[in-house]
């Protein structure tokens, strides 16, 4: 069974890779992945990690004091919760307490870097494995009592924490990170600004607007202060805005909505309905396309800025912490990373939307 390890800062890795070999160890059944031991030199971090989490059905995130509200933790555990569901998506907390988790990490049942709450993991994981062949509770005490001394002394002998200082801030600044948002709403209402100005720049030359997202309605519908959806989008329809928007394939829909428990149908109607809200909004059935398959953020791209919300489900998606990030002169930033994966490359490879009209009865 594959397990995906994830970890952010120097004291996350050690953990992550130290969780690694021991889970073999402990679990004969389980392929621990983690990113810094397992990518090939060379091989796009992106890419690797989106077939990784394909194949991936137990998701640990190892958390220390310095990375519990790292970008990049907070992503992946909306990826890994997109794909796997709460159950199987486990916070291990290095010198860290549950109350100090905030969405979207707070969701889930973390358990404590110690002999109880590792033994805890161990059973959640276990218990995943029952399809492939779990191990007996009283195999299981003995493979964990022989082991366990091995991961105590990883853990005990992991470096100080580095001073806030002398991190956060240069870090941010490199990954081009603007702002940090408590809910999707709030950071609508930042990014608008954003949009205005690729709507201008499209009466000089042409503005740039991608939107990834599932159904579009958080856009249409949403509640942002000062913020109308349906105007933008006419806006940048009028003014020949080179616009792409990205839905969610109406065929594979089902799976989203048994994911976040809604009724049949329900987000397939909801795809259609907003390829009827923005052709009469003005917007050319050639700027949408339709993917085969649901989006791990929903996300606006201008040519300058972009905001990324993570999406494990519905309701957790609106109210958990969205970023504002900008386009810096690195090729490794939080903006061109997300770009190709996220926007340009998934447009390439999704279906025009006038064919999936055409094949309509």
């Amino acid at each position: 069974m594959k397990v995906l390890v994830s970890w952010s800062g120097q004291r996350g890795r050690i953990v992550a890779e130290a969780l690694r070999s021991w889970l073999a160890d402990v679990l004969h059944r389980t392929d621990a992945w983690v990113s810094s031991e397992d990518i090939e030199p060379g091989t796009r971090w992106n890419s690797e990690l989106a077939k990784q989490l394909e194949e991936t059905q137990f998701g640990i995130v190892c958390l220390t004091p310095e990375s519990a509200h790292a970008p990049w933790v907070l992503f992946e555990a909306g990826a890994l919760a997109k794909t796997l569901g709460t159950a199987r998506l486990v916070p291990y907390l290095i010198e860290l307490e549950s109350r100090e988790l905030q969405q979207p990490l707070a969701q889930f049942d973390a358990v404590r870097a110690n002999k109880s709450g590792t033994l805890k993991l161990l059973r959640s994981i276990n218990k995943a494995l029952e399809s492939e062949g779990s191990l007996s509770d009283e195999r299981l005490m003995r493979a964990f009592d022989l082991w366990w001394p091995y991961l105590e002394r990883v853990l005990e002998g992991l470096p100080a924490a580095p001073q806030k200082s002398a991190v956060l801030p240069r870090a941010a600044e490199s990954l081009g990170l603007e702002g940090v948002f408590r809910s999707r709403s709030e950071a609508l209402t930042y990014f608008g600004p954003a949009l205005r100005r690729e709507i201008e720049r499209s009466t000089r030359s042409q503005g740039l607007v991608y939107i990834t997202c599932t159904s579009l309605r958080g856009f249409i519908a949403t509640d942002a202060k000062d913020f109308h959806g349906p105007r933008v989008l006419e806006k940048l329809a009028e003014n020949k805005c080179d616009l792409h928007i990205l839905l969610t394939h109406p065929e594979v829909a089902e799976r989203r909505a048994h994911q976040e428990q809604r009724p049949q149908g329900a987000i397939a109607g909801e795809v259609k309905s907003a390829v009827t809200q923005l052709t009469a909004l003005g917007v050319s059935t050639d700027q949408i396309r339709y993917y085969r398959g649901s989006p791990t953020v929903f996300g606006i791209a201008t040519s300058e800025v972009m905001l990324l919300n993570p999406y494990p489900y519905e309701n957790e998606s609106h109210r958990c912490m969205t970023l504002v990030v900008r386009k810096t002169d690195e090729k490794e930033d939080i903006y061109h990373q997300y770009f190709d994966a996220h926007f340009e490359r998934p447009w390439k490879n999704a279906e025009p939307v006038q064919k999936a009209l055409r094949g309509s009865p």
